[in-house]
Formats: structure tokens, C-alpha cells, sequence
């Protein structure tokens, strides 16, 4: 028996939920084997470009995932 292949895009929505013009959170970005956490912490510096307009923005609950990482 064949086993059904399911992919990623057949059961998560995406979502664009950018800044805008709100106020800068803490930034965070997605690793290998820590998952989140905060740009800071993991470079010792900031890295993220000044306008962060343009970056998404992330909700408990919501999942996300970086196609390199996989």
C-alpha cells in the first residue's frame, strides 16, 4: 500500500501580517536548533535592516518555518 503524500501548502495558510508603520518589537530570528529567539541574543548585534516596514509579524499560535532549515 502507497502512502499519501501530504505537503506543507495543503494544510497552512499564509499569512502577511506586516509592521507597517507600529512600533518595532523585539526582532527574532528562526534557527536550526533553538528555534525563535531574540536577533540580539544569537548575533550580539543587530542585523535586521533599519526599515523593518516590511518584516512579518509573528503570533503565538502561529507557526512558521524557514525553507532552508528543512
Amino acid at each position: 500500500m502507497r502512502k499519501q503524500t501530504i505537503r506543507i501548502h495543503d494544510l497552512l495558510e499564509p499569512f502577511e501580517d506586516l509592521l507597517g508603520d507600529r512600533p518595532e518589537p523585539e526582532l527574532l530570528t528562526l534557527t536550526e536548533k533553538r528555534g525563535f529567539m531574540a536577533q540580539s541574543e544569537k548575533y550580539n548585534k543587530r542585523v535586521a535592516r533599519e526599515d523593518t516596514s516590511g518584516y512579518k509579524v509573528i503570533r503565538k499560535h502561529d507557526i512558521a518555518f524557514n525553507p532552508y532549515l528543512l
